[in-house]
């Protein structure tokens, strides 16, 4: 990142923007990593609304209303805040933490075809992002740690029972969404799953992790915007704004296309 270079650590020029853009630090207690993953949900409903009349839609700004964006925000604000309530379990690889994340889930995908009118038919179609994004939620309760300056993952025997998990909720996602004629979501999650089958088969290793969260996120959020090309605005703006705070406030560039190469993880 640019600000890197122009701001080294541990240099005067860091620490004093440290210091002016400290008020922006209170809006890391918001999530806002957090606002893609409900922004992405409700826009998939909204994208099966808008395919049950045409399918072929690509790059059409008319796609744009400001009902849909105030669903978004909410979509957004829901998966920020999400954990802040006790009945939500801290882990999605429990049964009532995939039961509650998945009823949220649902009413978020509801919610994006709420512009289109009810349908059983659009209801069915959300199965298979529903399967999708569960996946890549379970991808994230796999805990990444800082132990001596260096991110470490659980062990393959660990993980594995989350990635199997992961793996058959995508190849459900890739079956139904190709049953369904559905071209998104079938290919999103075809493209997906070889970062699952590298991550256990592999030995462990926390750039197999950073590279299935990111790619979970970026994979949808770029396919989406080929249909909703407004939509590229507010994650620009998120990544970007968010990549420069963390920088000044927590010494790391988050989020990041950037891994780590250190020695395998054991065993």
């Amino acid at each position: 990142m640019i600000l890197e270079k122009l701001f080294p650590k541990d240099t005067p020029r860091f620490a004093k923007a440290r210091e002016s853009s400290e008020f922006l630090a209170k809006i890391l207690s918001w999530n806002p990593e957090r606002w893609i993953a409900g922004w992405l949900i409700v826009l998939s409903g909204a994208n099966v609304g808008f395919a049950t009349d045409d399918r072929y839609f690509y790059w059409d700004m008319s796609t744009f209303s400001i009902p849909l964006l105030i669903f978004i925000l909410i979509g957004g604000i829901v998966m920020s805040r999400i954990d802040k309530f006790q009945i939500f379990p801290k882990s999605l690889f429990i049964g009532k933490g995939v039961m509650i994340y998945s009823a949220v889930g649902f009413l978020l995908f509801v919610l994006g075809t709420l512009p289109f009118g009810f349908s059983t038919g659009l209801l069915v179609s959300g199965g298979p992002y529903l399967a999708y994004f569960i996946a890549v939620n379970l991808l994230y309760s796999i805990e990444i740690t800082l132990e001596s300056d260096k991110k470490t993952v659980p062990s393959k025997s660990a993980q594995s029972g989350i990635l199997i998990s992961a793996l058959a909720l995508l190849s459900l996602s890739c079956v139904v969404g190709f049953s369904q004629n559905d071209p998104m979501i079938s290919t999103i999650a075809a493209i997906y799953i070889p970062f699952i089958l590298v991550t256990l088969i592999f030995p462990a290793h926390v750039r197999h992790n950073q590279r299935a969260r990111i790619y979970g996120v970026f994979i949808p959020a770029m396919f989406l915007s080929v249909r909703f090309p407004w939509f590229l605005i507010p994650l620009a703006i998120v990544f970007y704004s968010l990549r420069k705070i963390t920088y000044f406030q927590t010494d790391e560039v988050y989020p990041s296309f950037r891994v780590d190469f250190d020695e395998l993880e054991s065993d």
